[in-house]
């Protein structure tokens, strides 16, 4: 005979409502001579100009990913891969990032991506290229760029491009 298992939510410290313990003032929890900690400007530039992705804009940015995967013949990978289009027979790999609602012209990408994407290319060989591509939506109509390399870009160092011209460039054959 089975027995039923209980499981039990919210234990102590959990963060549910009538589970948590009071915090001691953070000046008690601080290692003596420890100052608080204070962001940086470049932390708080960042934190003010970050902005958060709803579920539609997600789907926007999905959409996008189809619509430059389909134009330049070059196959989606997987959510969370190291990028969004990849032919490794080429030797190719896209990173593709959707430009919306954003305020100024940079696309960023995280330390932790960043990483993930130079491990991948070095250990591709010499012959691998890697590509960032934006398709920058703001205004009305899209707009595509690309740089080759990865990492934090700003527009005005990238190349505007057609979808044809971005094939093209994507499929070259290196020399």
């Amino acid at each position: 005979m089975a027995t039923a298992m209980v499981v039990v939510k919210g234990g102590e410290g959990s963060g549910v409502k009538g589970h948590t313990t009071e915090h001691p003032s953070s000046a008690a929890t601080r290692p003596e001579g420890v100052a608080p900690y204070t962001p940086s400007d470049k932390v708080l530039r960042a934190q003010s100009a970050y902005v958060s992705a709803n579920y539609e804009e997600q789907k926007i940015a999905d959409e996008q990913e189809r619509i430059v995967a389909h134009a330049v013949g070059l196959p989606r990978t997987p959510d969370n891969d190291t990028f969004d289009l990849l032919q490794p027979t080429s030797g190719v790999g896209v990173e593709i990032k959707t430009m919306l609602k954003q305020t100024n012209d940079k696309i960023t990408m995280s330390k932790a991506a960043l990483a993930r994407k130079v491990e991948f290319i070095q250990a591709a060989g010499p012959g691998f290229r890697a590509y960032t591509v934006v398709a920058d939506k703001r205004g009305g109509g899209t707009r595509y760029y690309y740089r080759e390399g990865v990492g934090s870009f700003r527009l005005g160092t990238m190349k505007q491009v057609n979808l044809p011209q971005l094939k093209s460039i994507l499929r070259q054959v290196p020399s």
